[in-house]
């Protein structure tokens, strides 16, 4: 082999050793970086081979961290009820039971519908046929398996208004009664058959502006 060959072997050769120096040591920051972000970023600290994202441990993104991540996006949704809107036959009848029976003020109403503002929602009563054309649903589905709430702050509270509510369209579904878990409860049927439970839970608190919360 001519010097000029023996040199640019040597030349290639420590140029390819360098460059795998250097390509070895871009790797190991490349992936210290990405533990770091993993560990001080948004995604939760655990082991980091199971949790560095797509762009650092290739195409085999885990499981778990997909599933985080549809958790966060899931989580980030305000959780929060606009409307509840209940179809109804006829207005007047229906207005009768929740403005005169339970003593709530419209707010706005015209010839097909009704809202009542609540504590953090609106109530809506619908004539059923213009619900149904503006869901575009054919027919009412029948489903019995549902109720509202009305949680009222004093035990002596359920009773009361119960028979308000009969006197002003309701129907019974169940009388007042002791529960298993405490308190008191029973149920209404408003005129169009919305069941609604009346109730007094000693462990569900109930503020000033009549939000309740949660207890066991």
């Amino acid at each position: 082999m001519q010097c000029g060959q023996v040199r640019q072997a040597f030349a290639v050769k420590t140029a390819l050793d360098f460059g795998l120096a250097f390509a070895k040591a871009d790797l190991l920051w490349y992936k210290f970086a990405c533990l770091k972000q993993v560990r001080f970023g948004a995604v939760s600290p655990v082991p980091a081979k199971r949790v560095l994202p797509l762009h650092c441990n290739g195409p085999r993104l885990s499981q778990r961290v997909q599933s985080r991540a549809r958790q966060k996006k899931v989580m980030a949704m305000q959780q929060q009820i606009s409307i509840i809107t209940l179809g109804i036959k006829d207005l007047c009848r229906s207005r009768n039971f929740y403005a005169n029976g339970f003593g709530w003020v419209p707010i706005f109403e015209n010839a097909e519908i009704i809202f009542y503002q609540m504590n953090g929602l609106v109530l809506g009563t619908w004539l059923e046929d213009a619900l149904l054309t503006d869901m575009k649903r054919p027919a009412p589905t029948a489903s019995s398996a549902s109720s509202l709430a009305h949680n009222v702050p004093k035990i002596d509270d359920v009773k009361p208004l119960m028979a308000r509510l009969i006197d002003h369209g309701g129907k019974v579904l169940r009388p007042a009664d002791a529960p298993p878990y405490g308190g008191l409860r029973g149920y209404i049927a408003d005129p169009d058959g919305h069941a609604w439970e009346i109730a007094w839970n000693p462990a569900w608190a109930i503020d000033d502006k009549g939000h309740v919360t949660f207890g066991l």
